[in-house]
């Protein structure tokens, strides 16, 4: 998958955080490509770092139109970063009181399906299990929780733009593969501070 999106990526820096390191980045280039599910799968796992907010990805692109993916997750991250701090663990407790207290990290299931348009998220949530316990529909499928979660992805997809200079100009399902158009850094150098 590197390979496809011409990118050279260094070794696994140590560190128990991000700011542990200084992230150069190369000349952005453009790309247009496909992904499989195994090669995204490989994309999630391959030389991330401890700190790395999701470990033991699996992705998997159906004929539908939908994605499933499962993975451990850092609590933390998701409710501080992807969901802007919006919701603590004892509001999730106290809304789906099943999920008891939340370790550092979960066992995540998430099938959905969605596209990105000129840095845009659009998405449809079909299920969610955390812990394997199956999170309501009426919870998932709100316009609120659609919101949560497209405006989480346009952050995350603002604060990399802004670092690398790239763009996701499309990034979609077509034929049972991720097609994605855009432009990305060349490279990734991580200096420990």
């Amino acid at each position: 998958m590197m390979s496809q999106l011409n990118y050279i990526k260094d070794s696994v820096p140590t560190g128990d955080l991000a700011s542990d390191s200084e992230y150069l980045y190369g000349e952005v280039t453009d790309i247009n490509v496909e992904f499989t599910s195994e090669e995204l799968t490989a994309f999630f796992n391959e030389n991330r770092p401890s700190y790395y907010a999701v470990k033991n990805v699996e992705i998997k692109i159906n004929n539908d139109g939908t994605i499933e993916a499962v993975a451990n997750a850092s609590v933390d991250y998701f409710l501080n970063e992807f969901m802007s701090g919006k919701y603590s663990r004892d509001q999730i407790k106290e809304e789906i009181p099943a999920l008891g207290l939340l370790p550092k990290t979960v066992n995540l299931y998430i099938k959905f399906s969605g596209s990105v348009l000129n840095n845009s998220a659009s998405a449809n949530i079909n299920t969610v299990a955390v812990q394997g316990i199956t999170i309501p529909s009426n919870l998932i499928n709100s316009s609120e929780a659609i919101n949560i979660a497209t405006t989480g992805c346009n952050n995350l997809m603002s604060t990399y733009n802004s670092n690398t200079g790239s763009t996701f100009n499309k990034i979609a399902i077509e034929d049972s593969k991720i097609k994605f158009e855009g432009s990305v850094p060349s490279s990734l150098e991580r200096i420990k501070k």
